[in-house]
């Protein structure tokens, strides 16, 4: 088990800054938003409202109530002047512009307006589509949803509600059922279940009589629907599933490999997932002592065995990235490393 250590930090920003990752991880101050690098150093100033992670090379950034991209450098490649944007992917960036239009950035930062999307009804909104998802993008029209694809071609338009798509099936929803199309628009696994999640690692969660279980890609049932509505998608093989008022995780085949024994639990990154369990609330002059430090928040690995301390305040519900966790520690955002170390701002 590793303790969170604060000593071994000053080293990281000395002679081993060298060993650690020169990414951008973004940060939050009074100020404003900005970024760190790997160890900690500020590498691009609070001058932000908000910052988005970095996607393709380049990092959604909001000022002034506009939006724009910066690259690793903090150079603005599009200065903030989008209602909306989204983060890069497949190689654009979905925006919005002042006058309602939605379109796509490429990487020359030539916007490409998507006229078969509607223009904004109205002088606020800062909707756009989620970004391209095995080249497609969706949005509603009417009381359908629409696919299309970079030269704005209605690939599919579903009836109902529909998700982006993954491995190769998105999930949509027709009246109270859900089922999968494929990319032609087929019914791939038909409309009969409650609720159907979006595919990961090959496998989906859905809902079926009141239990939770998960298919494959033929829509076969892998796991029987046996448990509760906050169990989880597959990351990393395995899976976080509710057994009664427990969280545990079980592998592909639905064995449980880490009992459920915690109240709260997220998804596995980079080998490590945080669990929290509440802590049982103090008695003074018999009133119970309920405050936001009241939880158990630690790390564990596939084993189940507690890999870090629980000494935090609070951690965001995000998995490692790249060897970093984003969470507060005394009041202040910082970032914990995979060996148990606190990164701070600096």
């Amino acid at each position: 088990m590793r303790a969170v250590s604060y000593a071994v930090i000053v080293l990281c920003w000395g002679v081993g800054a060298a060993a650690q990752n020169a990414d951008r991880f973004p940060y939050k101050v009074v100020a404003g938003s900005g970024f760190v690098d790997g160890v900690g150093k500020v590498v691009i100033p609070p001058k932000y409202t908000q910052v988005r992670e970095f996607h393709e090379g380049v990092a959604a950034v909001l000022r002034d109530g506009k939006w724009g991209y910066i690259d690793s450098a903090g150079v603005e490649v599009v200065a903030p002047s989008y209602r909306g944007a989204e983060d890069f992917s497949e190689g654009v960036g979905i925006v919005r512009d002042d006058a309602g239009h939605t379109g796509y950035l490429d990487h020359q930062w030539h916007m490409k307006v998507l006229d078969c999307i509607p223009l904004a009804d109205d002088d606020i909104s800062s909707y756009v589509p989620p970004p391209f998802s095995e080249g497609l993008t969706e949005f509603g029209s009417g009381q359908d949803t629409v696919y299309i694809d970079h030269t704005c071609n209605r690939v599919i338009v579903q009836p109902g509600a529909g998700e982006p798509f993954a491995d190769g099936l998105a999930a949509v929803r027709t009246g109270q059922k859900s089922g999968y199309i494929d990319h032609t628009g087929k019914m791939a696994i038909p409309v009969k279940f409650t609720f159907g999640c979006r595919f990961h690692e090959g496998m989906a969660c859905v809902d079926i009589d009141g239990g939770r279980g998960y298919i494959d890609r033929s829509g076969k049932l892998v796991i029987q629907p046996q448990f509760g509505p906050k169990s989880r998608d597959f990351s990393e093989g395995i899976a976080a599933v509710q057994i009664e008022e427990k969280m545990g995780y079980i592998d592909k085949s639905g064995k449980i490999v880490i009992p459920a024994h915690f109240d709260e639990v997220y998804d596995f990154s980079e080998g490590l997932a945080q669990v929290r369990n509440q802590k049982a609330p103090k008695t003074t002059g018999g009133a119970h002592d309920i405050r936001s430090g009241s939880e158990d928040i630690f790390f564990i690995d596939h084993s189940g065995k507690q890999a870090i301390t629980p000494h935090f305040e609070f951690a965001f519900g995000e998995g490692f990235k790249e060897g970093l966790v984003y969470m507060m520690e005394h009041g202040h955002e910082v970032y914990l490393t995979r060996q148990g170390m606190l990164v701070s701002p600096h």
